[in-house]
């Protein structure tokens, strides 16, 4: 086909290129929302809020600062180190904080930092010398904690016959390897315990960051450069509670097996819906209702909705 021919051939491809849309303020807006969501879940974790007792004035994430600085002790004897140590937080516990930082760093999440420090410029405007060199400061402190090339962050290992690893190249690999997901294991005879330290490091760094944007960010509203929506900063973010009790006006049992995708909240109730009051007084009649009448509170009853 003649490149110049616009006329489609029996053999011709049409290609239509979608040109991405430009986003709008409120788009912007709804995106920072949404971020300073997230930060706010990194800045109310257990971690961020534990202060680290040798700082006479904690500052926000306290515990974190310390641990991104990956501190160590080492043991002398008759002048001569005999052994190194390195707090560390417990891994599940870490766990947790390393997932709720974790959308920052990848590029195909809305909240990739990148693209939300993008959103926040194109709500400040830039017009102020003050935010223009705070953005850049904000925008310095997020590549620094996340790049990931080939570099060393604190320490790296040298073992024999195995090539250097570095201490972001274990930090991602327990991410990857150990949390995230399954990826083979690349560090060699590097185990777990020598990736999870290297994690602690790099991710309290993120962690840390994301604290100081959320409160960069709060200081814009507070200064009027910005507006969010009311409860931005003040919405629950988290659930506290281990238990959860609803008040309701009916309760019914119906079979596993019974289709419920036309069912409303209007109804109509399926054929082998049951109120559940007459469930509990069958299953007393079996017995299992013993323990509920010698309770303080006689009419209850644990009642287990998913029997296999």
């Amino acid at each position: 086909m003649n490149r110049h021919d616009a006329r489609p051939g029996p053999h011709s491809l049409a290609f239509v290129v979608k040109k991405p849309k430009n986003p709008t303020l409120a788009d912007d807006r709804r995106l920072i929302v949404d971020f300073v969501r997230r930060l706010r879940r990194v800045a109310l974790h257990p971690l961020a809020l534990e202060a680290d007792d040798i700082e006479a004035t904690p500052l926000p994430g306290d515990l974190l600062r310390k641990l991104m600085h990956v501190y160590m002790t080492v043991t002398l004897v008759h002048d001569e180190p005999q052994s190194m140590t390195t707090p560390l937080p417990d891994e599940v516990q870490f766990e947790s904080l390393a997932t709720r930082v974790r959308a920052f760093t990848l590029q195909k999440d809305r909240l990739y930092w990148p693209k939300a420090l993008a959103a926040l410029d194109r709500l400040t405007g830039l017009d102020d010398v003050a935010v223009k060199i705070s953005s850049k400061h904000l925008r310095d402190e997020w590549h620094q904690a996340t790049d990931r090339k080939d570099r060393v962050r604190a320490y790296f290992f040298l073992v024999e016959d195995e090539k250097r690893q570095t201490d972001v190249d274990l930090a991602y690999a327990w991410l990857y390897q150990d949390l995230a997901h399954g990826d083979e294991v690349s560090t060699g005879h590097l185990g777990v315990q020598h990736r999870f330290e290297a994690a602690v490091g790099v991710f309290a760094h993120l962690a840390v960051v994301a604290i100081e944007t959320l409160h960069y960010i709060n200081g814009l509203c507070e200064l009027g450069i910005i507006k969010l929506p009311v409860g931005t900063f003040s919405d629950r973010v988290t659930a506290f509670q281990t238990g959860i009790t609803m008040k309701v006006s009916s309760v019914y049992e119906v079979a596993l097996d019974e289709d419920l995708n036309e069912l409303t909240a209007r109804g109509p109730l399926p054929d082998s819906a049951r109120p559940i009051i007459d469930v509990v007084k069958e299953l007393r009649e079996q017995g299992y209702g013993d323990d509920a009448r010698n309770s303080p509170d006689s009419t209850a009853i644990t009642y287990v909705s998913h029997r296999p």
